[in-house]
């Protein structure tokens, strides 16, 4: 064979599509699995940060830093929250389809949504000037999906805060929080 003939020829270019093709096929639906629940991670970690920044800025300001979550999603009214002296709102319909404030178990956990009339739900958690919780302790869940509570592959996560200003993010392992 000559120098100007060198190259590929049409049989080798199609194997290598061919084995390309082969292997998208087996890891495109592994990652459509896994997809939901990096998206309930990251809604639950930024959860997370915003109320580290919520806490931050109660302080920082000397008074109270309202955090309002509202929604209903069996209602039709997407979920979401408002962090009050930051004025910033982030709606869970960000994160993709099926994200919302919803737990392990069959009905919603968090917030008790009015499943007969359909009504949205509102509830606030409000820090201090000392970045401590007033009220009792809480702690906000995150189901992955909305249809969650059939599937066992679903990971769930949850991030909340303390009467004493501790915030955390715990996953579900089995039936317990970690």
């Amino acid at each position: 064979m000559n120098k100007k003939n060198a190259g590929f020829t049409l049989m080798e270019v199609l194997i290598v599509i061919a084995i390309i093709g082969i292997a998208a096929a087996f890891t495109v639906p592994t990652f459509l699995n896994m997809l939901p629940n990096w998206r309930a991670k990251a809604a639950a970690t930024d959860l997370f940060s915003n109320l580290q920044l919520a806490k931050m800025a109660a302080i920082r300001k000397g008074g109270n830093c309202v955090v309002t979550f509202s929604g209903n999603p069996d209602g039709g009214v997407p979920c979401q929250y408002q962090i009050g002296l930051i004025n910033k709102t982030v709606s869970l319909d960000d994160y993709g389809s099926n994200i919302v404030f919803r737990g392990p178990v069959a009905g919603a956990i968090f917030p008790r949504f009015n499943l007969d009339t359909g009504s949205e739900v509102t509830w606030t958690l409000t820090f201090n000037s000392r970045g401590m919780i007033s009220g009792n302790a809480i702690n906000v869940n995150f189901g992955s999906m909305k249809f969650a509570d059939t599937d066992p592959r679903r990971t769930y996560y949850r991030a909340g805060a303390t009467t004493a200003g501790v915030i955390k993010m715990e996953r579900l392992e089995g039936n317990t929080w970690q």
